[in-house]
């Protein structure tokens, strides 16, 4: 497992602290509130003999940096901070857990070309997306989803 910056791949330099094991197609892993990428360890050893794993930090958490003064902490903060990493990993698996996976459903509302599939552990989100960004296209999504399903 590689910490930071290893050598020798093609994901730039960012603010943003990821660890990386194994190789093949791509794999990101967001994390829970209160937590860092390193929830993801097992996980990584799991799947590094197939997949290329990228657990990155979010702001303020693991080794990553605080939020900047003019920061607003929100989702797209979080996803402009890992952006450059998204980028490097070309088409990748998304998975996220709790505050992780509603990172990781705007991630896969906004750019569903490059995520090949989603996984949600305990996500936090539909509340969340609704409720701060009512006029989001994202959020838009989710509140067509939960009328053509009929569910709250």
């Amino acid at each position: 497992m590689s910490d930071g910056f290893p050598e020798g791949i093609n994901i730039p330099r960012t603010s943003a602290y990821y660890r990386e094991a194994g190789k093949g197609p791509s794999v990101i892993c967001l994390h829970s509130v209160a937590s860092s990428c390193l929830q993801w360890r097992p996980l990584m050893t799991c799947l590094a003999e197939s997949y290329r794993v990228i657990a990155i930090d979010f702001y303020g958490d693991g080794k990553s940096p605080p939020c900047r003064d003019d920061c607003a902490f929100s989702i797209d903060d979080e996803i402009a901070l890992i952006e450059p990493i998204l980028e490097g990993a070309g088409p990748f698996h998304l998975v996220g857990h709790s505050y992780g996976g509603c990172v990781a459903v705007k991630i896969c509302l906004s750019r569903p070309d490059r995520v090949a599939s989603l996984v949600l552990y305990e996500p936090a989100l539909w509340g969340t997306l609704v409720n701060h960004w009512p006029n989001d296209p994202s959020a838009r999504e989710i509140l067509a989803l939960r009328s053509e399903t009929g569910r709250r």
